[in-house]
């Protein structure tokens, strides 16, 4: 019911977060912050 909405609801935020901390660390490794803003 709602109560496991929520949980997917949070999981996938979480999800979203750590896709963008991979995507700025591998900009960072590439040496590209101007491309690092455009993604998120």
């Amino acid at each position: 019911g709602q109560q496991q909405q929520n949980q997917q609801d949070q999981q996938n935020q979480q999800n979203q977060q750590n896709q963008q901390q991979r995507n700025q660390q591998q900009n960072q490794q590439q040496g590209g912050a101007g491309s690092n803003q455009q993604r998120q």
